[in-house]
């Protein structure tokens, strides 16, 4: 991931109007969807999500943290957190 991101520039220069799998810094590095690069390497796909679900942890963690600083459970709408599984 870090490595694609080195490409950024050159995938806006390409098509600045365009956010998607294809028009994606990581596709430029790799030259092919991030998702499709997991299907073809199965151990890094793992590593990938053994990392997102730390990140998932551990914003769930500062969720749970805020709901003592801030009004959350008054919410009425879900929110997310950017996190790879969606938990919060």
């Amino acid at each position: 991931m870090f490595r694609a991101a080195s490409e950024t520039s050159t995938c806006v220069s390409n098509a600045p109007y365009d956010s998607d799998s294809v028009n994606s810094p990581f596709k430029a590095k790799f030259g092919m969807p991030v998702w499709q690069y997991y299907q073809q390497y199965p151990l890094k796909a793992v590593r990938f999500a053994h990392a997102m679900a730390g990140v998932s942890q551990r914003e769930c963690l500062v969720a749970r943290r805020c709901c003592y600083c801030f009004a959350i459970h008054t919410l009425t709408t879900p929110f997310h957190t950017g996190s790879g599984s969606s938990d919060l």
